[in-house]
């Protein structure tokens, strides 16, 4: 994974999310405001396209914490976002080995369980440490559950966006076969 553009591109996806991102949120008085998640489609598009799984659950970490960063206003704590995002990961990079990444169907599927598990747990995270009430905790629940809608609908306009991108967030995979010819030329 190439460190470097990869945070370049997680800052212009924080910047996305907190300014295209806004337009998109709808506002309701009860349950109250809702809206896409650019960040955590970009993790999404990361965990896809990574060749190393400990590359994926760092990158989802690292995204958790910058979500965490751009979001701190509406948050008591930093930082729980970062260890959730990386917990929840893992499923997702077990599962797209079984699923055919480059689909629409799987992509927003994965999408939907990542931030539906993330949001979740945040939320869950948060009401413990106290950030909320319990008594608001079913309001955010089904607040993350319309965030999640509106995220999944985003995901194949931002992965399609993203897609001529992938060379410069992952390596390439060296070619096994120019590999052995070289070897084998030495050899002779």
């Amino acid at each position: 994974m190439r460190w470097i553009p990869f945070l370049v591109f997680s800052y212009i996806m924080l910047l996305l999310q907190c300014s295209i991102g806004r337009i998109l949120v709808f506002h309701f008085d009860w349950p109250g405001p809702f809206g896409p998640d650019v960040l955590l489609i970009f993790a999404v598009f990361v965990f896809l396209i990574s060749s190393d799984p400990l590359d994926g659950i760092l990158a989802g970490c690292i995204i958790g914490f910058i979500w965490d960063l751009g979001m701190a206003a509406s948050a008591c704590c930093v930082g729980p976002m970062a260890i959730i995002c990386a917990f929840c990961s893992w499923p997702v990079m077990g599962i797209r080995e079984a699923l055919f990444r480059n689909r629409v169907l799987p992509q927003m599927i994965l999408t939907a369980m990542f931030v539906a598990f993330a949001h979740g747990m945040w939320i869950t995270v948060q009401t413990i440490l106290g950030g909320f009430s319990w008594s608001d905790y079913a309001r955010l629940l089904l607040m993350a559950f319309l965030s999640v809608i509106c995220t999944v609908l985003l995901t194949p306009v931002i992965i399609v966006f993203l897609k001529p991108f992938r060379k410069w967030i992952v390596l390439p995979i060296p070619s096994l076969g120019r590999r052995r010819r070289t070897l084998e030329g030495f050899q002779k």
